[in-house]
């Protein structure tokens, strides 16, 4: 749905009781010419680490995506599916350097669980993600928006911006 409204497109849904749903997807028609994936950069480029990453992501196809990519990067990965498995894993001792949630998510949403996870641990390093183009949304006040990653992201996007907050001095 995020994906749909960020492009410029629609969702159109019909549906009746014992005939099913019919979900219709309209993406805007480009007149640019298909641009090429970039190459992914070689092993001498890579910009990873081995920090311990709490990765925070409701939807488990995405959650075992990124897991993967931050894995290939080098990061340790812990993971949680909301918010309140994410405090739980912090109060039990797992010891992490670098939040990554996204912004929504069902019960409690990326911002409050920054700032409970905050309270928790002082310098713990914080990176949101999203797949929403509104400002407006739960959460999504980030003045500067330098510590967060807009959904879809390539691989190569996600190692330099987490370099970038995990270099940075304070938690955001």
């Amino acid at each position: 749905h995020g994906f749909i409204n960020q492009s410029g497109g629609q969702i159109s849904v019909h549906s009746k009781p014992g005939d099913g749903s019919t979900f219709l997807l309209y993406l805007p028609v480009s007149d640019q010419p298909p641009t090429p994936l970039p190459v992914d950069e070689k092993p001498s480029e890579k910009i990873g680490g081995n920090e311990r990453i709490l990765l925070v992501e409701d939807d488990h196809l995405v959650q075992n995506v990124v897991k993967h990519q931050l894995e290939s990067l080098g990061y340790q990965v812990i993971t949680a599916t909301g918010g309140q498995q994410a405090l739980n894993l912090l109060r039990e001792g797992n010891a992490v350097d670098l939040l990554f949630t996204d912004l929504r998510m069902p019960g409690m949403g990326g911002r409050q669980l920054a700032q409970l996870a905050s309270e928790q641990c002082p310098y713990l390093k914080i990176l949101f993600t999203t797949g929403f183009a509104g400002h407006d949304d739960e959460g999504d006040g980030l003045q500067d928006n330098t510590n967060l990653i807009r959904k879809p992201y390539h691989r190569a996007e996600l190692a330099q911006c987490l370099r970038r907050v995990l270099t940075r001095q304070g938690n955001t």
